[in-house]
């Protein structure tokens, strides 16, 4: 064997070269090489994969006409301006704000479209059920539940994701995406992970499936603990009810308000994965090493169809299919027995039984109801809670309820209820996809409770602030 190509195999802990050497009984010399390894400037990886990089372009640049380089040179003089290691993170800061602004209030006009189309099938529907003599049950299982229930998940997801998805696509077209993943490497190496693990996390903002399935670009223990984090990213069906309620209780510090809960999902995603880098997922740190495409117009329209046909009708199909059902069992507990009030039904029996489970958060059982009620889809916990105050029998129903908040709701229970509401639990489309790419329950029953307890904490300690502070 060439020792120049064993000693880099050695270097590199290669373990099929260092198990034969431990056989051969060289222990003494795979010490030699840890002791060697400590004392390098950065992990032998990246070193030999920086060497071979280097040694191409010093042979390519022997080779080849000094004018062929000039088409990578634009790119080249680009990357020294946003990869610098002071300009980068603020680059990073200006993108990620561009891309939510635009995706929020863009999605703004088409959402309240679909919206009134909803309601304009509900109210056509509702004396054609009456007429044709369709019992109570079956007009509030296809109107309330199916219609309005799931009429919500779509007019909510449907803009939101087409428009994140496409600039999403077309920045990873153009090549601003692997530039993104370098620039916040160091931050993420620095708690246990690498710079790929930012990608799912951004892909998580636009919808927490996306987030989790694009984990796959990672390997190993970086990929478990992606997983694990996807849900502290608050996806566009939470943004829209956090907005909702921001401006409610905020009125023009809405903005702060919602730049708070975003830089507090930032920390808890930080703080996590280093506590699972160094508990459950300790182990060697993988290096992140990566192949700066050049700078490219990307096509518009070819991105734009493989976007819808590959994320957003994947996403919202499977969204629908398990809303749909959960959305009828929401309507059915909350009208049975039939003509009572809310404090009757299944649904008033639950609050009063959840009722000790918010306490340090100043939360009551109606708070958990309304917030277990969106587990199928975060996008209708606004109406949830209409249901569960006692405002509303149905998902239609949400008039009453900001009037009646405002009034009744302090501003510490507001934030808590916020970052609860942020962190609490994926929605059951996530636990979903969780455990197709895990496949296994127990992993995905852990990245339920992890995002429970980071929601618990995370909230008690707001409240508990917000009350010395408000």
């Amino acid at each position: 064997v060439p020792t120049r190509w064993l000693a880099l195999r050695l270097l590199e802990k290669t373990p099929t070269v260092s198990k034969q050497i431990e056989k051969m009984g060289e222990k003494s010399l795979l010490e030699h090489v840890d002791s060697i390894r400590t004392k390098l400037s950065m992990s032998p990886q990246k070193l030999i994969v920086s060497s071979i990089f280097n040694a191409s372009n010093r042979i390519s640049a022997e080779c080849m006409p000094p004018d062929i380089d000039r088409v990578r040179d634009p790119s080249r003089k680009i990357d020294n301006v946003i990869l610098n290691k002071f300009l980068a993170f603020p680059f990073v800061i200006v993108i990620f704000s561009v891309l939510f602004w635009i995706t929020l209030y863009g999605a703004g006009p088409f959402s309240d479209l679909l919206a009134r189309g909803f309601d304009f099938l509900y109210k056509i529907l509702t004396p054609l059920l009456i007429r044709i003599g369709a019992p109570w049950w079956l007009r509030g299982v296809i109107l309330d539940g199916i219609i309005m229930g799931t009429g919500t998940v779509i007019s909510v997801m449907l803009p939101t994701m087409v428009i994140f998805f496409t600039l999403f696509a077309l920045m990873e077209d153009s090549g601003i995406i692997p530039r993104i993943a370098f620039s916040l490497d160091r931050v993420m190496h620095s708690v246990g992970t690498q710079g790929k693990h930012c990608l799912t996390c951004i892909l998580s903002y636009g919808c927490n499936i996306p987030g989790v399935y694009s984990t796959r670009i990672l390997k190993g223990r970086d990929r478990f603990i992606a997983m694990l984090t996807a849900n502290l990213n608050p996806c566009n069906g939470r943004l829209g009810p956090m907005m909702a309620l921001s401006i409610l209780f905020f009125g023009k510090n809405a903005a702060w308000a919602m730049l708070f809960l975003i830089i507090l999902s930032w920390t808890a995603v930080l703080l996590t994965t280093f506590i699972l880098s160094n508990t459950i997922y300790r182990g060697k740190k993988s290096p992140f090493i990566m192949e700066m495409p050049p700078y490219r117009k990307p096509y518009f329209w070819q991105v734009i169809k493989r976007t819808i046909k590959t994320k957003v009708i994947d996403v919202l199909s499977r969204a629908v299919i398990i809303a749909a059902p959960f959305t009828i069992l929401i309507w059915l507990a909350s009208n049975i027995p039939p003509g009572q009030p809310i404090e009757n039904t299944i649904t008033g029996h639950l609050t009063k039984l959840l009722s000790p489970l918010g306490v340090t958060m100043g939360l009551n059982g109606k708070d958990i109801l309304a917030l277990i009620f969106a587990l199928p889809a975060k996008e209708i916990m606004i109406a949830s809670l209409s249901i569960t105050y006692g405002l509303a029998h149905t998902l239609a129903g949400t008039e009453q309820l900001f009037t009646f908040i405002r009034n009744s709701w302090g501003v510490a229970k507001a934030l808590s209820f916020l970052v609860f509401y942020m962190f609490y639990a994926p929605c059951l489309v996530t636990i979903a996809a969780i455990y197709k790419e895990s496949k296994r329950i127990s992993f995905t029953i852990l990245a339920t409770l992890v995002s429970l307890v980071v929601g618990l904490v995370f909230a008690s300690a707001v409240y508990y602030l917000a009350n010395l502070i408000f």
